[in-house]
């Protein structure tokens, strides 16, 4: 009889300590869930995209309706990347302006990304939709990119030199940026890209 009991305490032991619920599992599958999708990632950078261009498209008016033009290249040339900045830390992910032909050699794209460019730029120019992409990092997470296309109000900077950028312009220009590339612009060509680090 003794040994009988012995065996059945045994026996519920070893049941239940397999059965006993694994909470090292329950983690990996949380972190599981907590990966971001790519669709997640294109969402979430969209939004902080718009949010960051209307920030800026903003502010830039207003220093357009106060100082003119020449009063516009001073503020990018002082607030710009200060603003940017701050969104970055608003919204807690990595926020960058790029371009192929940069005015501020520090907005530099990479290889990689001036492909990137050039597609979407070729994309554009047949007419066919662009949109936003999100490529995963080797370390996690995603790298987000969406095409800044130029407008009207772009020109008075970007534009064609002689033309939209008057010569005024154009040596204030020089002045701040030594190495600007960013003029020669028309409307609705791709300018460079928002790229947002989404992180997991």
């Amino acid at each position: 009889m003794f040994h009988r009991k012995t065996l059945y305490w045994l026996l519920f032991l070893t049941v239940f300590v397999h059965c006993k619920p694994n909470t090292e599992n329950k983690e990996v599958v949380k972190e599981q869930k907590e990966v971001i999708s790519q669709e997640e990632a294109l969402a979430i950078g969209q939004d902080i995209a718009v949010a960051s261009q209307q920030v800026l498209g903003k502010n830039l008016k207003q220093a357009i309706e106060k100082k003119g033009v020449l009063g516009a290249i001073t503020f990018c040339n002082t607030a710009a990347i200060r603003l940017t900045d701050s969104m970055a830390t608003a919204y807690k992910h990595s926020i960058k302006r790029l371009s192929d032909k940069p005015r501020n050699q520090m907005n530099q794209a990479s290889r990689a990304e001036e492909k990137l460019i050039a597609a979407y730029s070729k994309d554009l120019a047949e007419g066919k939709s662009i949109s936003p992409s999100a490529f995963k990092k080797e370390n996690g997470g995603y790298r987000f990119y969406q095409p800044i296309v130029s407008n009207k109000l772009c020109l008075n900077c970007h534009g064609v030199v002689g033309q939209q950028v008057n010569e005024k312009t154009f040596a204030q220009i020089k002045a701040l940026y030594p190495n600007d590339k960013a003029t020669g612009y028309a409307a609705n060509q791709i300018r460079g890209l928002w790229a947002i680090d989404i992180e997991n």
